[in-house]
């Protein structure tokens, strides 16, 4: 329903679901995504912090929950709760990847390359060649720095190698 554009159906079918108790947390990841929707982001960070009270062991949960914080401009909240889902999920590309675009929005340039760097390393190991690229960018876009620009030539060199890779392995 959520992808549909049906917000209110999907909260209302959620809750109906809540009372069941039949799958809790991604009932309420459901409806704060749907609330979300709706930007009535005060009960969809509400609904995130339910779900990650009901299973606080799934990054899903709190990188939600850093879009809630987000959309409430609560740049802090938003990368402790990334943070947090990199502690739970430390092999995930994307999370690396949203807390680097957070840390380059507030001008921390040096820990976003030293993110977006990570980003793309898992990205290469998860053969994500859009994260990959998108990574390169983004340390590209940094590189005006001794640092960035260091990462980035680094990041190059090791998305090359794993073309390569690509390449042979498919010859």
């Amino acid at each position: 329903m959520l992808d549909q554009g049906q917000y209110r159906a999907a909260i209302k079918a959620a809750k109906f679901e809540l009372q069941s108790d039949l799958n809790t947390y991604q009932n309420l990841l459901i409806i704060g995504d749907g609330h979300r929707h709706l930007n009535e982001f005060h009960e969809a960070v509400e609904n995130y912090l339910l779900a990650v009270a009901d299973d606080d062991s799934q990054s899903a949960g709190y990188e939600k929950l850093s879009l809630g914080y987000l959309n409430l401009r609560r740049i802090d909240l938003a990368k402790a709760s990334l943070s947090k889902a990199i502690s739970i999920n430390p092999q995930s590309s994307g999370v690396r990847y949203q807390l680097a675009i957070i840390n380059e929005s507030q001008d921390l340039n040096k820990e976003a390359a030293k993110l977006y760097f990570q980003a793309g390393e898992l990205a290469i190991r998860e053969k994500n060649k859009e994260a990959i690229y998108s990574s390169l960018t983004a340390l590209e876009r940094l590189s005006d720095s001794e640092y960035g620009y260091a990462l980035y030539e680094a990041l190059l060199d090791r998305a090359e190698a794993f073309q390569k890779q690509e390449l042979n392995a498919g010859a």
